[in-house]
């Protein structure tokens, strides 16, 4: 496993009113700021450093505007990321509330390739992004003439987890536009995925296929 060295992770600031999917609110803080939480422990230094920025998702900015402000934040964290982690809602199109979405792969490919290394780790923990042929699909083919060895974009299907959903699929693929599991979604990945404490859905993005079927044993 080789850790990242510099990781920039955007997450909603603010909890949404509870819904049919989050019936008991409390997102922002419930899940997405906790899964940031994690993660940094697990990143920061002294072994390495992690640069988050909580953007306005209940604010009166417009789409673009929001955008504008996550790509700024990249650039004052001073970039050469080889780690990009979101942690939110998403949908099939793209990631909730922060303006980037299908219509604006060509720009977010753009912001990638200028603050991040060839070989950045793109994390989307946000339910149904990585549907095929969607979001993740299209930013992994954005970045195909651009990223060298290692460079790959993961996220989720189906709505889970924030952060521990096992249906996490990996992009580009020579599955195509379905992407390739991380694992084989059996009951070992299940397992692992769900349990809090070994961190494995903070640590598989970093690992070898082969260190993935060690740790799930």
């Amino acid at each position: 496993m080789i850790p990242p060295a510099r990781s920039f992770v955007f997450l909603p600031a603010h909890d949404q009113a509870p819904d049919p999917l989050n019936p008991r609110g409390g997102d922002a803080h419930g899940a997405f700021s906790l899964g940031e939480s994690k993660y940094r422990d697990l990143y920061g230094p002294p072994g390495g450093s992690v640069t988050t920025f909580r953007f306005d998702n209940l604010g009166v900015l417009h789409h673009q505007s929001r955008r504008r402000t996550i790509f700024d934040a990249m650039e004052r964290g001073g970039g050469n990321y080889d780690a990009l982690v979101y942690f939110g809602h998403g949908f099939p199109g793209g990631l909730a509330h922060t303006g980037i979405d299908n219509d604006c792969v060509a720009q977010f490919a753009a912001q990638v390739r200028r603050h991040c290394t060839p070989s950045v780790k793109i994390i989307l923990y946000a339910c149904w992004a990585g549907e095929p042929g969607q979001f993740a699909y299209r930013v992994g083919q954005a970045l195909a003439g651009w990223a060298q060895s290692g460079m790959a974009v993961f996220a989720h299907r189906q709505a889970r987890h924030s952060y521990r959903n096992p249906l996490v699929y990996r992009f580009p693929s020579h599955h195509g536009a379905g992407g390739e599991p991380v694992h084989p979604i059996d009951d070992a990945w299940r397992h692992a995925m769900a349990h809090e404490r070994n961190l494995i859905w903070a640590k598989f993005p970093f690992m070898t296929p082969e260190e993935i079927k060690q740790a799930i044993v």
